[in-house]
């Protein structure tokens, strides 16, 4: 049972990352803004990250952490600069 669960979690994180992808996509500003307001979003974020590592599928295309490092520090910065880094490769793509 537990694989079941974890592979409809992992599922709905990749569904969400590209969703995010596609929100980016249409209106970046509005996008991040929305990310620096809602701690929900941050979240959810983090967890698509942790999946994307867990499933291997994280292999940074570019390197977000001098701009993640001006809005957050320590574990917040590298979740942000991680996600952007997932979120330009799926735009990439």
């Amino acid at each position: 049972m537990e694989n079941k669960v974890g592979d409809i979690i992992n599922k709905y994180m990749v569904d969400i990352s590209l969703t995010y992808a596609k929100e980016y996509k249409k209106d970046p500003k509005n996008f991040l803004n929305t990310y620096h307001k809602n701690k929900s979003i941050r979240t959810i974020a983090a967890s698509v990250v942790a999946t994307y590592k867990d499933l291997k599928a994280y292999e940074p295309q570019k390197d977000f952490t001098q701009y993640a490092e001006k809005f957050y520090s320590g574990g917040e910065a590298i979740v942000f600069a991680e996600f952007l880094s997932i979120i330009h490769s799926i735009i990439k793509q």
